[in-house]
Formats: structure tokens, sequence, C-alpha cells
């Protein structure tokens, strides 16, 4: 008590002389208290692990009292002083302790009236109360300043309980909200991942499940298994340590013998204990980074970047032996492959997350360099070519690929080498092999598709000097080059139909065939019937059946949702047939939702099992060209717990109706005098003339066009979005508000499509 009865007098004395003192840090307090809001347990947890406690409890142990005890060392005089001064801690970086502030305990005063401490020889108390008895001429005291002599004896038998159980500093708070309840029930246990000593917490409550947390299932140098037993679903995390620089972790979560994608809220950068920032990447990253105040922000400074260059070094050593070795057990490539840039960091700012990422990708480049690859000479396997196909034109050109058969061993190498920046094998190499070997008929007509694909923007004379000596086309008397062709001679019809399938278009086929003075002989009726179920060939065209006199449509097929093309684009729907062509209106609203993989969990990889190449197919399903045609794309993320039980008053419909036909009505005033009514029928000659932009606005549209790769399609979109945002503001001319959150509506396309093989 002696202790106490000293600090207290000397703040007492101190605050007396200066009463405006108190005030200010009566303030201050509480501006550290909104700033730790909902992180006072990770606070108290932190406090202990560097206290070296193996254990920690939090115990109700009447209504509104909490109890607080770990098994660490004991406060003595220094500490109890450093806990009365904002800023004063006696934890210093880069030793065994993991704060430094000395702040974060006032966070407390977010859920506690009364606060009482039990630790060897410091009893004392801390209550608002008893300061502004002591200090009547301040207007307002802190909690945490002035310590007063244990008040807290109807706890006693309490405390004795757990002294006795080895517990040797023991907390009690008066709590005057949920706050404390709130944090337990929704406390997220990879908190304890990187804690150097604490393996268990022991909730008390009916609301939360104690977890337990081994650390000491060593699976290799520098790589542990760390579990964390007593969750929902007994987390397990592979955590790679750096051992010259212990403070730097990199956790994978792992199931099922391998390693799979962390949830979105999981995947943050952690000092030690979580911080607000996402990694984008699906994993944890721990290190000695620099933080706000609030310790829920990474600052970005020499600290957090030799911090970052640790993280990047150890990743380097986790990369290095896969490439090596050419396989991964775990499936960690697969992990680092759904690494993603922020598109317009550019014009934000770079993050941490953004900086993270290009030096992992610069020291991947430089791994593989070492490994004596030219980047330049890698390539990756089409998916329209054959296994076989693919390592026959590696052989012969000399080339390193990357096909489906390494995919088998490194689950997600395809993804990972684009993102390193490995190019799919160039069509020019393998028109120039194809002169020289005839490859499989599925690699033919995979290359004679996407040369008719390419057509329609314009073909190099080199690819169209290669394409004309290789051997790509199935004529009735085998295979052949149009050097070799012979005029009179039919393209085979079962070559035609694939071909037609995988373009998509009669029309375009046509085209191209016509252009290149090649002769066919097919036609879009009943009569290739047979011949198509004979070569077991799908069309991609949806065929009336009958049954009980009522036509139904075939489900759609991956290809024919492309047909929408047309009819979006051109407000009406064109039938050819045999005896003429019809063209009916269709000016229609497309509403349309898709889940981002088959089984629809991706990228939660926690419940989703699709491999890489199926989610690849799966989202290629729509492609880039129709998603210009579409106003808006937006991603709808798994709806939260709390969201789903909360009791936010949502907007009515009949507000969102009004607010509608209000926006409706400026746009038929403003186009009474043109043949349309809405800004999403502007022609694209009128752009410029109702989406007029300033001049640091079409600087910045630049910018979004580059970065964002966007086709004159999407970029128009935008504009008319940018317009009806405005509209909906009362605006009559677009500003950067809008603007930007036009281009939002524009990001999830580049998210999930940009990577497509």
């Amino acid at each position: 008590m002696e202790i106490v009865e000293k600090i207290h007098d000397i703040f007492l004395e101190e605050a007396k002389k200066s009463p405006i003192l108190m005030s200010d840090l009566a303030s201050m307090e509480r501006y550290i208290s909104e700033s730790y809001t909902g992180r006072s347990l990770i606070e108290l947890l932190q406090n202990a692990d560097d206290a070296c406690a193996s254990k920690l409890i939090i115990k109700e142990i009447r209504k509104q009292v909490y109890l607080v005890a770990n098994n660490g060392r004991t406060f003595d005089e220094r500490d109890l002083e450093a806990l009365c001064r904002s800023g004063a801690s006696t934890k210093h970086r880069k030793n065994n302790t993991i704060g430094y502030r000395g702040i974060g305990f006032k966070s407390v005063v977010n859920y506690s009236n009364i606060v009482h401490l039990y630790s060897g020889d410091i009893k004392a108390t801390f209550s608002k109360m008893l300061t502004q008895k002591e200090i009547p001429e301040a207007e307002n005291v802190p909690l945490i300043r002035i310590p007063h002599n244990f008040e807290g004896n109807e706890y006693i038998k309490y405390i004795y309980e757990y002294l006795r159980n080895e517990y040797t500093t023991i907390f009690i708070f008066e709590v005057n909200n949920n706050c404390l309840l709130d944090e337990i029930e929704m406390f997220d246990s990879s908190c304890m991942l990187f804690l150097r000593n604490i393996k268990e917490i022991i909730f008390d409550s009916k609301s939360r499940e104690n977890v337990f947390l081994t650390r000491n299932n060593q699976i290799e140098d520098n790589i542990k298994m760390v579990q964390l037993i007593g969750t929902e679903d007994n987390q397990n995390w592979l955590v790679y340590n750096d051992s010259k620089n212990n403070v730097t972790d990199i956790a994978f979560k792992y199931y099922d013998n391998e390693t799979v994608m962390a949830r979105e809220n999981e995947a943050v950068f952690h000092s030690f204990m979580p911080t607000n920032n996402r990694v984008n990447i699906p994993l944890k990253i721990n290190g000695d980074f620099s933080t706000d105040p609030s310790r829920t922000k990474i600052v970005l400074d020499t600290e957090t970047t030799d911090t970052i260059n640790n993280v990047v070094e150890l990743f380097g050593k986790i990369i290095e032996p896969i490439w090596q070795k050419k396989t991964d057990i775990y499936g960690i490539i697969n992990i680092l492959g759904q690494a993603s840039l922020d598109p317009l960091r550019t014009i934000k700012g770079n993050t941490i997350s953004d900086i993270l990422v290009e030096k992992i990708i610069k020291k991947s480049q430089n791994i593989v360099l070492l490994n004596n690859i030219n980047l330049g000479g890698v390539f990756l396997q089409p998916q329209w070519m054959t296994n076989d196909d693919f390592k026959i034109i590696c052989e012969i050109n000399d080339i390193v690929g990357i096909g489906n058969e390494l995919e088998l061993d490194i689950k997600g190498i395809m993804k990972f080498a684009k993102l390193i920046g490995v190019h799919i094998l160039n069509i020019d190499i393998i028109l120039n092999t194809m002169a020289k070997n005839v490859l499989s008929k599925e690699t033919r007509i995979g290359v004679l598709s996407e040369i008719i694909n390419r057509s329609r923007l314009g073909l190099e004379k080199s690819t169209l000097y290669n394409f004309n000596n290789a051997n790509i086309i199935s004529f009735e008397s085998g295979v052949k080059s149009l050097n070799d062709y012979d005029c009179k001679e039919l393209v085979e019809e079962s070559f035609n139909l694939a071909v037609i399938e995988k373009v998509d278009s009669k029309s375009f086929v046509e085209q191209f065939y016509k252009k290149m003075g090649i002769n066919y002989a097919f036609k879009f009726n009943d009569e290739c019937e047979d011949s198509y179920k004979k070569n077991n060939l799908d069309l991609g065209v949806k065929r009336i059946s009958k049954a009980s006199n009522v036509k139904k449509w075939r489900s759609v097929e991956e290809n024919t949702i492309e047909i929408l093309r047309q009819p979006m684009e051109e407000k009406e729907v064109r039938l050819v047939r045999v005896n003429g062509t019809y063209e009916y209106p269709a000016d229609f609203i497309l509403v349309a939702a898709m889940n981002p993989c088959k089984c629809g969990y991706y990228p939660d990889m926690q419940k989703c099992r699709c491999t890489a190449a199926s989610i690849e197919r799966y989202i290629n399903r729509i492609s880039q060209p129709l998603l210009d045609r579409i106003d808006i794309c937006v991603e709808t993320p798994q709806i939260k717990f709390e969201e789903l039980n909360g009791t936010k008053k949502e907007e009515c419909s009949d507000t969102i109706r009004a607010r509608v036909i209000e926006v409706h009505a400026i746009q038929k005033k403003r186009y009474q005098k043109e043949d349309f009514q809405f800004n999403s029928q502007i022609p694209a000659a009128r752009i410029a003339e109702y989406c007029a932009l300033s001049k640091d606005q079409e600087k910045y549209m630049k910018k979004i066009y580059k970065q964002l790769n966007l086709t004159a399609r999407s970029y128009h979109k935008i504009l008319k979005v940018a317009r009806t945002l405005a509209d909906m503001d009362g605006s009559e001319n677009i500003l950067d508000a809008h603007l930007n959150e036009a281009v939002c509506y524009r990001n999830i396309d580049k998210r999930f499509w940009r990577d497509s093989l």
C-alpha cells in the first residue's frame, strides 16, 4: 500500500497545481478510448503476453463486474507509475515486448467506471469519482491517472481464489455497458497467432468457449503448425518465421492437409495484434510495423519499410525451393497466385498491401532469373491446347513451358506465373511450329478459333503469313495449309461444326472463310443434326423440343450467354433462317447474378473446393465484351451476422421509387427534343455534350482509362452512370464524387476477369 500512496501523492500534487491538466488528460483518455473501440480485450491480452503470461482468464463474477487475471510477471512501482502516465511505458521496440506506447490500457474507459488492480505488492483502485472528490476544481478527470488505496474488498474472496490457482495479476472491472461482453462474443481467436507467450484464454462465460493455442508442432526449420483449439472450426495455421528476424511471420490457413485461402476478415496485417490493413493475399502477415496510436492502422515509415523488406525476403525463402523442386505439397503457390493490386493505386496512392505485392512480384521474378530462366522464354499453355501438343511446341522451340501437368504438382502455378509476368504461348510460335508439324484436331480447332476472333480486330502481316503456311484446317482429303489448299475442296463438316461452337458465331466463321478464300459447305438446319450427333458435337445452339404440346428452351449453355451481346447493343433480335431474316424489338433491362465459381463459395477457400482451373473456366463463361455492355457490375459479399441481426432501419421501397421517378423526370425533360429519353440511351456521338467534363476530370478519366485498360464502350458506360449519379444528387454538372463512384461500379470485372487465361 505504501507504493500506491506514494504514487497517489505525487500525481495528486501535480494535479492540484494544474487542474486544467486533468481536463486535458480526460479528453485525451476519451480520444484513446474511442480509437480503441472494440479492441480493449486485445490490449489486455497483449499486456498479459508482455508480462510473459501463458494463461489469461476472463470471468463475470457478478452482474456487470468482470475479473481478468493472468499468470505473468507482477506489477512493481515502475510499472504502476508508467500505467498512470500516458505514453510513459517501460516497454520498447526490438525487445521481448510487443507493446511500446503505454496507452493501450486506457481503452478500458470504453466500458468501465472503476478498475481494481491486485498484483504483487500493488493493490490499487482507479475511480473517477474518488479522483473528482480530491480535485473538485477540475472540470473533468481521467480514470487511469491517480491510483487510490484498494477499494474492492467485496471482491477479495474471488481474488484470493485466483491467487491460489497461480494467477499473479488480477484486474476487476465494474462495467457500465455491454462493450466487454460484445468483445468477448466477437473475439477472433487468430489474434493469438503471433503472441509469444499466451497459450490459453479461458472465457468463464456462457457466451464463449475457451480457446487453447498450441505452437509446438514443428514441421520443418522455421515452419510450425499453430493450432487454435476451442474455436468453432479448430483453426490450423502454417506459420513461417524468419530465424534471423523472429518478429516476421507469414501464416497460411491450413485445412485437410493443404493450405486454403483465409477469409477476407482474417487476411490482415498484424503488428503482433491485428490491424485494419488488409493483405491483398488470402493469408496473414506479422511484423514490427509502425502503427498509429490506436494500433489499427499501419504507418508507412522507415520501420515499416524495413519490415516489408523482411517479409518479402521470407516470401522468397518460401517460393524458391518450390520453384526448384517443381512441387508444392502445401499449395502455397496457389495462395500467392491470388495476390492482387488496387487498379486505382497510382491515383489514390500506394497502400502497404500494394507495396508488398509489387515487391513480392519483383522478388519472384528475380528467383526465376536466378534459376537461369529468362521470363521472356517462359510461356503458359493456352486452355484450348492439349498437353501433348504443348510439349511438342516447347521442345521444338526450346522454350520453358508451364502447362496443365505442372499445375497438378504445383497447384495454382499458372495463375502465379501470370502474376509475375509470364505470358500465354505466342500465337506466332504456334503457327510456325504447325508449318512443320500436324498437331491434334483439338489444338487446330483452338488455333483457328483464336485466329478468327483476332481477325475481327485485324491480323498482323507476320501472323497472316504464318497462318497461310500452318497445317491447321481439316479438308476432306486431310490436313493442309492454305498455301497447299485446292480452292475446290470442301472443309470437313465436323471440323466446321467444332469451330463454329468455339467462335460462337456462324457468321464470323463464314466471313473469315470467305476472306481467306476457303470453300465450305455447311447449313444450320436439321439436316446436320445426325452429323453433329454422330460426331458428339454441341453447336451451342438451343433447339426446341416438344413435350405435352409445350415448347421449352433447353438450359443456357456456356457459350449461349454471349448471344445476349447483339440484342443488348442494338436493342433488337435478329433471326436468320433459310426463308429469310426477321428482326424484332428487344429493348429490355437485364438484371443478372452469378456465382464466382461452380460451388458458389469462392473466394472463401475454407468452404470452396473448386480447383483454380475450374474457377477460371466458370468465370470465363462471361466474356469481357459482354461485361462491357453492362452498365453496373458489383460484388455482393456474404452478409455479416451483425448486419443480418442488426436493428438498422433500411430505406423503404416507396422512398427509393419516388427518387427514381424524380430522376426519370429530370432525364425526360433534358432529352425532350431528342429521340431518346434516358442517360443509358445517349449515343456515343452525344456523350461529350451531355456528359461534359472539366479539364481536371478529363485528366482523371484519362488515367482511369489507361489504368483499368477500359474499352471505349466501358468508358462511355462510366460517364453515363456518372451522369445518372449527378441527377440523383440534383447536380447539373458531373462532379468528382460521381466519377469516383461510377468507376467503383467497373472494378469488379477487373478483379475477377483481369487474369483470365
